[in-house]
């Protein structure tokens, strides 16, 4: 039975087989769209299981590169922090006003911010795998 708050549009054809549904101001291709009960709990197991083991594999081979290939090790950016400043040089055109300030704090690599993400990734994949109860 079709949701009476579902639109159906774009139809096509003698028969007016809906090209797209519609909810919600969204329009899906309804090849898209699962049957009723073809997702299971079993297959989505399995869809995690292998989003751990790419993102695992993905993130390990970025972490290598980022450490042993000097190009993408030294590929970072500056971290910097503003802030302002008493001048109480007498002899300065702008004493006793607040002046800016710039300190460098350190310098991120992106290689490796890059391999954390992935893996962070893995990570959630891994929770779920572990503490997802199946009803299958």
């Amino acid at each position: 039975m079709q949701d009476d708050n579902r639109q159906r549009t774009f139809l096509r054809g003698p028969q007016a087989e809906p090209l797209f549904e519609s909810t919600d101001n969204t329009a899906v291709h309804h090849s898209l769209l699962a049957p009723a009960g073809k997702v299971t709990d079993s297959t989505l197991w399995k869809f995690n299981l292998a989003g751990l083991i790419l993102h695992g594999v993905q993130g390990t081979l970025l972490l290598v590169a980022s450490q042993a290939v000097p190009s993408i090790k030294s590929f970072g950016k500056e971290l910097t922090t503003s802030f302002l400043t008493f001048d109480d040089d007498p002899s300065s055109p702008t004493y006793q006003q607040l002046v800016p300030g710039i300190r460098s704090v350190g310098k991120v690599e992106i290689g490796l911010m890059a391999a954390v993400f992935i893996l962070m990734s893995a990570v959630a994949h891994a929770w779920v795998l572990i503490f997802w109860k199946t009803c299958d």
